[in-house]
């Protein structure tokens, strides 16, 4: 007995051990299957930003069930704009842009390498007008992506801004010794008078070298005023052949494409453009404004108000010798601005009364493309100038704050989201993007 005691002990151990070890794991492990990313997107495939200006952007990993979500970002131009990750499994990619151009940010999966891109557009906008400073005296302004310039210490104006390469050039007006305007140009802020005579520059446009400004100088020796322009700061008057004045100062417009030199302002009650020197009456029929220039291709679009049918914003659509009037709205109004972009058709301006001290209360910014209406403000406000940079639409103007008529505060209203300028008197008279 005690011989087989001795035998068994041993087996029933090793029994015992083989039970223990198989029931602690020690034999094959069955762990769960993993499950593979397949694929990722993001919340966003475009996206433009201002300089300084954020975008959050959302990775989702499928299936939602993958093991392993992970992602990773990258930018392809870290020197327009940067991505950061953060959340759990990196999801969320945090844009910040950092100067005009194009990136293309891309979220990785860290299983699989997946990917997904978003192109981000970043832009510089440019504004141009006026603020009343503590000296209770308009002075010409200049907005870079919301950072103010003040571009004269004396009383001025600015009423259009162009961009050229790495130039930035504003036509407006500043202070003479006796009070009156005279027509200036700023080069990147600094201050070229282009006329020793009373005058107003109101827009300026630029073709290689050379430098177009449009406005109006007074005549020596008479009340009168002439449709003027320079160019690289050599003055024509524009009606001299016709010997065609005003006895009001008129704003005058200029736009160039190419070749081609468009002049355009309201004379005599009737809105006239010069084609290269060759001039055209717009509206024969009845009064009409012109308060802007666009050409694309063969035709040249003009935007203001006429009174055809009532004083109403209108674009008239110019090619060759044919015009063809566009209303905007069907009630008093009037289109300050025009851009084209491709096919589509952009004017910005307001609704209500265009004339001078006329229930000007009644004004609402609006923007219209291809006619149709969208408004920017419910309160008081105006819209002055639209520009249209890679699908965005920006408009600058004003809108009033409180119940004070003199109290308005320049704005641009991004894709119908306004940003305020100034916490002072202000205005937009013209916008600018470069991207």
């Amino acid at each position: 007995m005690k011989k087989l005691s001795l035998f068994l002990g041993p087996a029933i151990l090793a029994l015992l051990f083989s039970f223990t070890f198989l029931s602690c794991g020690g034999g094959k492990k069955n762990s769960p299957a993993s499950t593979a990313v397949t694929g990722v997107s993001l919340n966003k495939a475009s996206a433009g930003l201002a300089v300084g200006g954020m975008e959050a952007l959302t990775a989702t990993v499928a299936p939602a069930n993958a093991t392993n979500k992970a992602v990773t970002w990258s930018s392809s131009n870290a020197s327009v704009a940067t991505v950061s990750g953060s959340g759990a499994d990196g999801l969320n990619g945090l844009v910040t842009a950092i100067a005009p151009g194009t990136a293309t940010i891309t979220a990785t999966t860290v299983d699989g390498n997946k990917t997904a891109t978003c192109t981000v557009t970043v832009s510089t906008i440019i504004a141009a007008g006026y603020e009343v400073g503590a000296d209770s005296k308009s002075h010409a302004m200049l907005w870079t992506d919301g950072a103010a310039k003040q571009l004269s210490g004396n009383p001025s104006n600015a009423y259009s801004v162009f961009v050229s390469g790495s130039d930035v050039y504003v036509a407006g007006s500043e202070e003479g010794s006796d009070g009156k305007p005279r027509a200036t140009l700023w080069k990147n802020g600094a201050a070229q008078r282009l006329s020793d005579l009373e005058s107003k520059a109101a827009s300026v446009s630029v073709s290689g070298n050379d430098v177009y400004v449009a406005g109006y100088e007074a005549v020596p020796g008479y009340s009168l005023y002439a449709p003027t322009l320079w160019k690289n700061g050599t003055a024509e008057h524009v009606t001299a052949a016709a010997n065609i004045y005003s006895y009001t100062p008129l704003p005058t417009y200029v736009f160039v494409s190419g070749s081609d030199v468009y002049v355009g302002c309201t004379l005599a009650g009737y809105s006239h453009i010069w084609t290269n020197g060759v001039k055209m009456e717009l509206n024969p029929s009845g009064y009409a404004t012109i308060n802007s220039l666009y050409a694309s291709g063969n035709t040249l679009y003009c935007a203001g108000w006429g009174i055809g049918f009532g004083t109403r914003a209108v674009i008239f659509k110019v090619v060759g010798s044919d015009v063809t009037p566009q209303y905007l709205d069907a009630g008093a109004s009037a289109a300050n601005s025009v851009f084209v972009s491709g096919s589509n058709v952009y004017a910005a301006g307001y609704t209500g009364s265009p004339l001078p001290g006329m229930t000007e209360e009644s004004r609402r910014a609006k923007v219209w493309k291809d006619g149709a209406a969208q408004a920017l403000s419910d309160s008081r406000s105006e819209a002055s100038s639209v520009f249209v940079s890679g699908g965005d639409v920006y408009v600058g103007g004003h809108e009033f704050v409180g119940n004070d008529a003199g109290d308005q505060r320049a704005r641009v209203w991004k894709n119908g989201t306004a940003q305020n300028l100034s916490n002072r008197q202000s205005g937009v008279a013209s916008v600018y993007v470069v991207k």
